[in-house]
Order: structure tokens, then C-alpha cells, then sequence
């Protein structure tokens, strides 16, 4: 597959000092990565922001690159810690307006038929490996690499990601199916 051979060669040709290696980098990746990203944002514009931040951070941390290996595993490993730093960011913000809110006043309910919620509610480690195989294309080998795990652990998150989103789906009458 060409992306295979090109995307090594834009990330050598980056960490030699090309800087439009990183533009086209960027467009290679940058609509999947979105996709990814809006799995742990639910909003297009923050997910934007987040994809801005990645490039970013990879522009930081070019050096650590090690030719030769996939380069698409080891920036969606850096867009997901992006986006776990900016899950715990937006935490710290909700419990610090939480705080300062009139006593009594409650969150509104999640809406189970949205997708954006359900996926919410499943763990972190599954969400992030279903995201990953289902929503950006990655092998299982990949999201492995990515994730920094085995693959037949890949395997069983997403299983176990996908139990849960049935089980919410159908409130629970085809949990075990």
C-alpha cells in the first residue's frame, strides 16, 4: 500500500527540517484523525481544536520518531493522549463549576439513544480501541501499536465495547447474544 511507504518518507523528510513534509502529512491524516477524535469530544469544533493540538504536540516531539516504523499507530497514539489530557482538563473545569453552582442544581440525563452518549458510558480503554478499529480504519495489529497492547487484547475490547453499546441499545434484552 502506498501509504505504507509515503507516510514514513513525509515523516523523515519532516524531522530532516521540510516543513511542507508536515502540511502534507497533515492532509494524509488529518480526516480520519478528526473522525477519531470527535469519538472522545462529541463536538466538531473541539475536536478541531484537539486535531490543531496534535499536530502541535507532533511537531514537539518529531524527533522521538524512529524511521522505519508505522507512522499512522504512532500519531494516533499522540492524538489519543491529546485527547485524554483534554477529557481530564474538561473533568477538572466541570467539578470546578459543579462546585460553584447553587446547591441542588443537577446535570441534565443523558439521552441513551444517542450514539455520542452510549459510547460515553462504555470504558475508556474499549472506546478508545473500537474508535480506533471501527471508526478510523486501523488494523487490529495497528491499534495495537497505537495503543501500546496486544492485539488479541484489541480483540477483546472491542468486543466487549460493542457488548455494551448492544446492551444500552436494546436495554438489555440481547445482552448475552
Amino acid at each position: 500500500m502506498a501509504e505504507e511507504t509515503r507516510l514514513p518518507e513525509l515523516m523523515l523528510r519532516y524531522q530532516s527540517g521540510d516543513g511542507s513534509a508536515l502540511a502534507e502529512l497533515y492532509r494524509e491524516v488529518a480526516p480520519g484523525m478528526i473522525h477519531y477524535l470527535y469519538g472522545f469530544t462529541a463536538s466538531a469544533a473541539a475536536s478541531e481544536d484537539l486535531l490543531q493540538e496534535v499536530f502541535l504536540r507532533v511537531h514537539r516531539v518529531r524527533h522521538t520518531y524512529l524511521p522505519g516504523r508505522p507512522v499512522k499507530p504512532w500519531l494516533y497514539a499522540i492524538a489519543r493522549h491529546v485527547a485524554i489530557d483534554a477529557q481530564r482538563r474538561w473533568a477538572r473545569e466541570r467539578a470546578r463549576r459543579a462546585r460553584d453552582a447553587a446547591p441542588g442544581a443537577a446535570a441534565p440525563p443523558a439521552d441513551r439513544g444517542d450514539l455520542l452518549a452510549a459510547l460515553a458510558t462504555v470504558p475508556p480503554t474499549q472506546r478508545e480501541a473500537l474508535l480506533l478499529t471501527k471508526l478510523a480504519g486501523f488494523s487490529t495489529r495497528e491499534a495495537a501499536a497505537a495503543l501500546g497492547t496486544s492485539e488479541g487484547a484489541i480483540k477483546v475490547k472491542v468486543f466487549r465495547a460493542l457488548r455494551a453499546l448492544r446492551h444500552i441499545f436494546t436495554d438489555g434484552e440481547q445482552a448475552d447474544a
